[in-house]
Protein backbone atom coordinates (compact mmCIF):
# COMPACT_ATOMS: atom_id res chain seq x y z
CA UNK A 1 0.00 0.00 0.00
CA UNK A 2 1.36 3.41 -0.94
CA UNK A 3 2.14 6.24 1.45
CA UNK A 4 -0.81 8.34 0.27
CA UNK A 5 -3.23 5.43 0.67
CA UNK A 6 -1.94 4.77 4.19
CA UNK A 7 -2.29 8.46 5.04
CA UNK A 8 -5.86 8.52 3.75
CA UNK A 9 -6.69 5.37 5.72
CA UNK A 10 -5.06 6.80 8.84
CA UNK A 11 -7.05 10.03 8.50
CA UNK A 12 -10.25 8.03 7.95
CA UNK A 13 -9.75 5.98 11.13
CA UNK A 14 -8.78 9.11 13.04
CA UNK A 15 -12.06 10.72 11.98
CA UNK A 16 -14.02 7.60 12.96
CA UNK A 17 -12.37 7.68 16.38
CA UNK A 18 -12.93 11.39 16.94
CA UNK A 19 -16.53 11.37 15.72
CA UNK A 20 -17.34 8.26 17.76
CA UNK A 21 -16.29 10.22 20.81
CA UNK A 22 -17.69 13.66 19.96
CA UNK A 23 -21.18 12.71 18.73
CA UNK A 24 -22.33 10.82 21.87
CA UNK A 25 -20.77 13.47 24.13
CA UNK A 26 -22.44 16.31 22.25
CA UNK A 27 -25.76 14.46 22.24
CA UNK A 28 -25.54 13.90 26.01
CA UNK A 29 -24.73 17.55 26.62
CA UNK A 30 -27.61 18.59 24.36
CA UNK A 31 -30.08 16.33 26.17
CA UNK A 32 -28.93 17.65 29.53
CA UNK A 33 -29.25 21.27 28.41
CA UNK A 34 -32.67 20.58 26.90
CA UNK A 35 -33.91 19.20 30.22
CA UNK A 36 -32.32 22.02 32.22
CA UNK A 37 -33.77 24.76 30.03
CA UNK A 38 -37.27 23.31 29.74
CA UNK A 39 -37.77 21.85 33.20
CA UNK A 40 -34.83 22.16 35.59
CA UNK A 41 -34.72 25.93 35.57
CA UNK A 42 -38.46 26.14 36.24
CA UNK A 43 -38.07 23.75 39.18
CA UNK A 44 -35.22 25.84 40.59
CA UNK A 45 -37.29 29.01 40.16
CA UNK A 46 -40.16 27.33 42.01
CA UNK A 47 -37.78 26.41 44.83
CA UNK A 48 -36.49 29.97 45.03
CA UNK A 49 -39.89 31.65 44.61
CA UNK A 50 -40.72 34.43 47.03
CA UNK A 51 -44.47 34.11 46.55
CA UNK A 52 -46.90 31.23 46.26
CA UNK A 53 -48.09 32.55 42.90
CA UNK A 54 -44.58 32.43 41.39
CA UNK A 55 -44.01 28.93 42.76
CA UNK A 56 -47.32 27.74 41.24
CA UNK A 57 -46.48 29.26 37.86
CA UNK A 58 -43.03 27.67 37.75
CA UNK A 59 -44.19 24.24 38.96
CA UNK A 60 -46.99 24.25 36.40
CA UNK A 61 -44.51 25.02 33.64
CA UNK A 62 -42.14 22.23 34.70
CA UNK A 63 -44.95 19.68 35.14
CA UNK A 64 -46.47 20.59 31.78
CA UNK A 65 -43.12 19.90 30.07
CA UNK A 66 -42.64 16.64 31.98
CA UNK A 67 -46.09 15.44 30.94
CA UNK A 68 -45.61 16.47 27.30
CA UNK A 69 -42.35 14.48 27.23
CA UNK A 70 -43.79 11.34 28.86
CA UNK A 71 -41.79 11.75 32.05
CA UNK A 72 -44.57 10.88 34.48
CA UNK A 73 -43.83 7.25 35.41
CA UNK A 74 -41.15 4.60 35.20
CA UNK A 75 -37.53 4.35 36.29
CA UNK A 76 -34.42 5.88 34.80
CA UNK A 77 -32.33 2.80 35.60
CA UNK A 78 -31.54 0.31 32.89
CA UNK A 79 -31.27 -2.89 34.89
CA UNK A 80 -32.28 -2.68 38.55
CA UNK A 81 -34.89 -0.04 39.42
CA UNK A 82 -34.25 1.75 42.70
CA UNK A 83 -36.37 4.27 44.60
CA UNK A 84 -33.88 7.06 43.77
CA UNK A 85 -34.60 6.55 40.06
CA UNK A 86 -38.40 6.40 40.35
CA UNK A 87 -39.72 9.04 37.96
CA UNK A 88 -43.35 8.36 38.91
CA UNK A 89 -42.79 9.04 42.60
CA UNK A 90 -40.82 12.18 41.82
CA UNK A 91 -43.56 13.43 39.45
CA UNK A 92 -46.30 12.67 42.03
CA UNK A 93 -44.36 14.58 44.71
CA UNK A 94 -44.10 17.62 42.45
CA UNK A 95 -47.84 17.40 41.68
CA UNK A 96 -48.68 17.07 45.37
CA UNK A 97 -46.74 20.25 46.16
CA UNK A 98 -48.53 22.06 43.35
CA UNK A 99 -51.92 20.97 44.74
CA UNK A 100 -50.89 22.15 48.21
CA UNK A 101 -49.86 25.54 46.88
CA UNK A 102 -53.12 25.93 44.96
CA UNK A 103 -55.10 25.31 48.16
CA UNK A 104 -53.50 28.24 49.93
CA UNK A 105 -55.90 31.14 50.28
CA UNK A 106 -54.38 34.49 49.22
CA UNK A 107 -55.52 35.93 52.54
CA UNK A 108 -53.50 33.29 54.42
CA UNK A 109 -50.98 34.48 56.93
CA UNK A 110 -47.47 35.06 55.68
CA UNK A 111 -46.09 32.39 58.01
CA UNK A 112 -48.26 29.71 56.39
CA UNK A 113 -47.15 30.79 52.90
CA UNK A 114 -43.50 30.68 53.98
CA UNK A 115 -43.98 27.13 55.30
CA UNK A 116 -45.58 26.05 52.01
CA UNK A 117 -42.71 27.57 50.01
CA UNK A 118 -40.21 25.81 52.28
CA UNK A 119 -41.95 22.48 51.57
CA UNK A 120 -41.57 23.14 47.85
CA UNK A 121 -37.86 23.85 48.40
CA UNK A 122 -37.49 20.60 50.34
CA UNK A 123 -39.11 18.54 47.56
CA UNK A 124 -37.43 20.23 44.60
CA UNK A 125 -33.86 20.69 45.88
CA UNK A 126 -31.29 18.58 47.64
CA UNK A 127 -30.25 19.31 51.21
CA UNK A 128 -27.91 22.14 50.24
CA UNK A 129 -30.69 23.84 48.21
CA UNK A 130 -28.19 24.50 45.41
CA UNK A 131 -28.87 21.37 43.34
CA UNK A 132 -32.14 19.93 42.11
CA UNK A 133 -33.45 16.70 43.56
CA UNK A 134 -33.81 14.67 40.34
CA UNK A 135 -33.82 11.00 39.45
CA UNK A 136 -30.39 10.23 37.97
CA UNK A 137 -30.42 10.03 34.20
CA UNK A 138 -33.68 11.96 33.88
CA UNK A 139 -32.34 13.96 30.94
CA UNK A 140 -32.39 10.81 28.76
CA UNK A 141 -35.67 9.44 30.09
CA UNK A 142 -37.78 7.75 28.65
CA UNK A 143 -35.18 6.78 26.02
CA UNK A 144 -32.47 5.55 28.40
CA UNK A 145 -31.98 2.23 26.59
CA UNK A 146 -31.61 3.98 23.25
CA UNK A 147 -28.98 6.35 24.61
CA UNK A 148 -27.16 3.52 26.37
CA UNK A 149 -26.90 1.63 23.07
CA UNK A 150 -25.92 4.85 21.26
CA UNK A 151 -23.13 5.48 23.79
CA UNK A 152 -21.99 1.86 23.60
CA UNK A 153 -21.78 2.20 19.81
CA UNK A 154 -19.68 5.33 20.36
CA UNK A 155 -17.29 3.48 22.65
CA UNK A 156 -17.05 0.64 20.13
CA UNK A 157 -16.35 3.18 17.37
CA UNK A 158 -13.56 4.74 19.42
CA UNK A 159 -11.96 1.35 20.10
CA UNK A 160 -12.24 0.13 16.49
CA UNK A 161 -11.02 3.45 15.14
CA UNK A 162 -8.08 3.62 17.54
CA UNK A 163 -7.03 0.02 16.85
CA UNK A 164 -7.17 0.63 13.11
CA UNK A 165 -5.25 3.92 13.47
CA UNK A 166 -2.47 2.02 15.22
CA UNK A 167 -2.59 -0.78 12.67
CA UNK A 168 -2.22 1.70 9.79
CA UNK A 169 0.53 3.64 11.60
CA UNK A 170 2.69 0.55 12.24
CA UNK A 171 2.08 -1.09 8.86
CA UNK A 172 4.82 -0.67 6.32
Amino acid sequence: MGTNARLVEFVFWTMVTVMSFIVPCATGIGRSLRFDWNCGEHLMRAARASTVEIAIEELESALRWLKANHMTRGHTSLIIPTPLEDVGQWYRNLNAELRTLRQIDPATQQHECALALQRVRNVVTRDDEEALNLPSGIENFPHNWGFAIFNLAGVLGVVVGFVNMIAVAVSR
